[in-house]
């Protein structure tokens, strides 16, 4: 070990290096107060990085003449703190991640550049000691005695400002005159009185023994709130979230995929009205570093977030809720590979809060920790607000009839339904006309020359596309192992359902809904125009998401 005279700092840097970096503090830096958690600037090999300190007063195995300084501190304050520190350490250690991707990963990219964490924060219009009294103004300013008057009491942001009415040359005198300067505050934490806070829906039995029991819990617990779909899973989330909120806590509520977030966040702030704050890959970086600074501020009570807000810093954190906790998109596939509930759960451990895993189907090892007991197991059964159940019944298409995928009950049904003036969705998991042309005579198969995948079939397009790597070719009409020209389709997908339906229901107005039918912008919000000219109230509608339907 070399002794030297000034600090040792280890660092962790956005490097695919398995290791920590040790950098020394300059005669000037010494002085400074350093902790675990603070943004450094740091050189490495040609480049200035920006670092996160991980420990700081080490000894160091480099020699003197080889150590660097660091080049600057960005932060006077650490951007981790104690808590964060030990979970990100322990996400590294447990997926086998190099730290410093695992610490870049929970930061807004904002705090990954070199930029200081105070010139990012919020501009708020402060009063200065120049500005004059309230006799001073004319009488006729009404506007800047309005703004005179605001100004006394709080500072206000620029949202704020132009709620209560005031305009951009009130402000401009104000500032010109140095009456008020615009600064960088750092959110506050809010409080909630049950004013903000709206009347629930009133519950079932299930339900009720649900929030009590979440209710009733202390430290850490998981609840797996296992309910049929339309059971009111969210009533249930509502009302525990209330109950937190009356205890000045934060709530952390994690959905599959931003398609969910914005009825999501629709529904939870008519029902409360505070701050709610979203965290997703769709929002702007600034947006991004809004939610985390209100978040750790404790100003932002409730956050709706995918995958990633499971990183955010939290100022008094009481509880994590998972809705279809199932769904894979919670696994982060990509560089830093993680699974959400993992984290939260671990998180909420260190927290001593509950967490509500929700979903109409449980992965099975969530359910084994049910059935274990490592899990509370509260099931709805029951749909909510008396609505029943749909009736389901499974037709074999061995032992029946059956066209392009539907069988004879099955169109009989459809045409039922369509009589009675109901409309139609169906379903299925295949686009294009057919998976794969084959050939009669050798059961050749129209496969992909990049991968090893299958060219699906589209008709309309009168293309082989391979749904794998995208690679396009013009249909085939002959066999490339024999020379047959039998080639059929096989199989079905949304396009062929649509020349069936077609030709069953000529009258009747269908859409089909997929990726190729949905392409262009807007296309989704509005039934294509059909050139049959057919009537506009469009009762058919095909769909492929991973499914197809027909309403």
């Amino acid at each position: 070990m070399f002794e030297l005279e000034y600090k040792i700092i280890r660092v962790a840097l956005n490097v695919p290096l398995r290791r920590l970096f040790d950098y020394a503090l300059t005669e000037k830096q010494n002085g400074l107060t350093i902790c675990a958690g603070q943004r450094v600037l740091v050189p490495f090999g040609n480049k200035s990085l920006v670092a996160i300190v991980v420990e700081y007063d080490v000894t160091t195995d480099i020699p003197d003449s080889k150590l660097k300084s660091i080049i600057e501190m960005i932060d006077s304050q650490p951007v981790f703190n104690e808590e964060q520190i030990g979970f990100l350490n322990w996400a590294a250690k447990y997926y086998q991640h190099p730290l410093g991707d695992v610490y870049y990963s929970a930061l807004p990219k904002l705090l990954r550049e070199n930029r200081q964490l105070e010139a990012l924060l919020p501009e708020s219009l402060v009063a200065t000691p120049m500005m004059p009294k309230r006799s001073e103004f004319s009488a006729n300013a009404k506007k800047q005695i309005q703004l005179y008057d605001l100004l006394k009491h709080k500072t206000l942001s620029r949202i704020q400002l132009a709620d209560h009415g005031i305009t951009a040359p009130t402000i401009k005198k104000f500032v010109d005159q140095k009456w008020a300067e615009w600064q960088n505050i750092k959110p506050a934490p809010t409080t909630i009185d049950k004013s903000q806070l709206q009347s629930g829906l009133a519950l079932n039995a299930e339900q009720a023994l649900a929030v009590a029991a979440i209710n009733q819990c202390f430290g850490h617990t998981t609840f797996l709130l296992d309910g049929v779909t339309g059971s009111g899973k969210t009533e249930v989330y509502l009302q525990v979230i209330e109950q937190r909120l009356l205890k000045q806590q934060q709530i952390l509520v994690l959905v599959p995929e931003i398609g969910l977030t914005p009825q999501t966040i629709k529904r939870f702030e008519q029902r409360f009205k505070l701050c709610i704050a979203l965290w997703h890959s769709g929002m702007t970086d600034k947006q991004r570093f809004d939610t985390w600074q209100k978040t750790q501020s404790g100003e932002a009570k409730i956050i709706i977030s995918t995958r990633s807000g499971v990183f955010l810093p939290f100022a008094d954190l009481g509880l994590i809720i998972i809705d279809e906790e199932h769904d894979p998109s919670f696994k982060q596939q990509d560089g830093f590979k993680y699974h959400s509930r993992s984290i939260a759960l671990y998180r909420a451990n260190k927290f001593q809060i509950p967490v509500v895993l929700g979903s109409a189907t449980p992965c099975l090892e969530t359910l084994n920790n049910a059935m274990t007991q490592k899990f509370h197991h509260l099931k709805l059964n029951q749909r909510a607000a008396g609505s029943q159940m749909p009736t389901m019944k499974l037709l074999d298409l061995n032992l029946c009839p059956q066209d392009s995928g539907l069988g004879t009950p099955l169109i009989e049904r459809i045409g039922e339904q369509l009589a009675q003036g109901h409309q139609v969705m169906l379903f299925i998991n295949r686009r294009g006309y057919a998976p794969v042309l084959m050939c009669e005579e050798c059961h050749w198969l129209t496969e992909c020359h990049r991968c090893s995948s299958y060219m699906t079939y589209h008709r309309n397009i009168n293309q082989l596309i391979c749904h794998h790597c995208g690679h396009q070719h013009p249909t085939v009409h002959q066999c490339m192992s024999c020379g047959s020209t039998r080639l059929t389709a096989v199989g079905v997908g949304t396009e062929q359902l649509e020349y069936k339906l077609r030709e069953l229901f000529p009258d009747i107005p269908l859409t089909r809904l997929d990726r190729d039918s949905t392409s262009k912008k807007d296309s989704s919000r509005s039934p294509r125009k059909d050139k049959s000219k057919r009537p506009s109230d469009h009762r058919w509608h095909t769909d492929d998401c991973q499914r197809t339907s027909l309403s």
